[in-house]
């Protein structure tokens, strides 16, 4: 199902420099129940969570902050249970600005899971906090306040004639480190948050259909046309320069 392998946002790859997992645990990272603001409720989990649940992806955070991708709850660590990002395959499903956050550690009489929404900002923030990142949401790591999410490296909006984009997402630190290796060697791009952008996410996936490449991690990167899996500076550097 190519939905399930298109949600991402991150699962296992063999890319290098690509938003993958790893074995590593202790503590899970803490983020509080979603409170209303500005008038605004978190929205319902439109969907139970159980260990069968087929129409999901699951994501559990190391103690770095960093996404790892599980297609069972067997499969997550049983310390990194207590928060694991819950994505449904449905785009129906979807709250756009919010993920689903789930207890898998002990479900009820039903064998349902707990689950809450919270802002999806929020939750980047926080895992990059983990990661000991600075700078605004959406910025990458150390980045300047004045950085733009989506313009490589130009302050007033994306570049003209930019041959990269990067489709990826804001809690992504492969993500950050292509764009900030871009930055750093002034080349122009286009950063694409394949969360926050339904046309984003739909265009990155018609494009790695058509270069037959695989979309179970991020970032994917267009370079002049050629499709590329996750971060790598000697592959990226290649790309550019035609190789």
């Amino acid at each position: 199902m190519r939905e399930r392998v298109a949600l991402l946002v991150v699962a296992v790859s063999l890319a290098a420099g690509a938003c993958k997992p790893a074995n590593e645990g202790a503590r899970a990272p803490q983020v509080t129940p979603e409170t209303a603001r500005g008038g605004e409720p978190a929205p319902a989990v439109p969907f139970e969570v159980r260990a069968t649940s087929t129409e999901v992806l699951w994501f559990w955070f190391d103690e770095r902050g960093a996404a790892h991708s599980a297609t069972m709850v067997d499969n997550i660590p049983p310390d990194r249970r207590a928060m694991v990002r819950v994505d449904p395959t449905r785009p129906e499903l979807r709250a756009a600005g919010w993920v689903y956050l789930a207890d898998l550690r002990t479900p009820d009489a039903r064998g349902v899971f707990p689950a809450r929404a919270v802002r999806s900002e929020e939750l980047s923030q926080q895992l990059m906090a983990m990661a000991g990142a600075q700078g605004p949401q959406g910025a990458p790591p150390n980045a300047e306040p004045g950085a733009q999410a989506h313009a490589g490296g130009d302050p007033h909006g994306q570049p003209q004639g930019a041959g990269v984009i990067i489709y990826g997402a804001s809690w992504c630190h492969a993500c950050h480190d292509a764009a900030a290796w871009l930055r750093e060697h002034h080349v122009a791009f286009v950063e694409k948050d394949i969360e926050q952008d339904p046309a984003a996410h739909a265009e990155m996936m018609d494009k790695a259909r058509r270069a037959n490449v695989p979309t179970g991690s991020i970032p994917i990167i267009d370079v002049r046309g050629r499709v590329m899996v996750g971060f790598s500076a000697p592959d990226l550097e290649r790309a550019l320069a035609g190789g």
